[in-house]
């Protein structure tokens, strides 16, 4: 009963974030509460929020609902380019990265297309000198913090001998079984895993 509570509380704690973080982002780029009701509910009922929820995977739903809180604190690190937004923003990457680094890189691709919709629309050259400055330090500033908070794993691992794969692993045939996803899959946007949701059988393309 304990650890059924706790899944619930979780899977409630994680749709309040989840719609509080787009919530929020939404207000500060001044949408209505019907737009953001909709960006919301699109937000959670996806399907790879279902997935990794009714897989228990509550790691990526967590590191899934900051990505709204990151990308907000970054409009702001662009626009006041403040200290405490650059602490803000890099403490936020960080937790991301104890959720799962690999939503890093998701969101890189989401903030770098908005600096790029930003410096397009900036037609004052200083002020895009000032954006790139403000890109620069912040980025580094982040990386800096995010190496620093995983060096514990980081610097071991740089030191430590890792094991090689065997030879015949560098083969297209050897490991073609460990793919979990299809071309087919990729177009038609379907989780190979859905509707089962078992890990390493993947149903057909319907």
């Amino acid at each position: 009963l304990g650890g059924e509570f706790q899944t619930k509380l979780m899977g409630i704690t994680i749709i309040f974030f989840g719609v509080l973080g787009i919530w929020r982002l939404l207000s500060y780029l001044k949408i209505n509460d019907w737009g953001k009701s909709a960006a919301a509910i699109f937000f959670i009922l996806n399907s790879f929020f279902l997935l990794m929820f009714d897989g228990g995977q509550f790691s990526l739903n967590l590191a899934y609902i900051t990505l709204p809180f990151a990308v907000l604190s970054f409009m702001k690190l662009l626009e006041f380019s403040k200290w405490r937004e650059r602490v803000k923003f890099a403490l936020i990457i960080s937790l991301i990265s104890i959720f799962d680094i690999r939503i890093i890189f998701l969101l890189a691709i989401i903030l770098g297309c908005y600096f790029i919709f930003k410096l397009f629309f900036s037609l004052d050259r200083h002020n895009a000198i000032n954006l790139f400055k403000n890109l620069f330090f912040s980025s580094l500033f982040a990386i800096f913090i995010l190496i620093g908070f995983h060096s514990y794993w980081i610097i071991p691992s740089l030191l430590a001998k890792t094991p090689h794969l065997p030879v015949t692993y560098d083969r297209l045939a050897q490991v073609d079984f460990l793919s979990f996803s299809s071309l087919g899959h990729s177009l038609l946007l379907q989780q190979p895993h859905w509707y089962k949701n078992v890990f390493g059988r993947i149903s057909q393309i319907k």
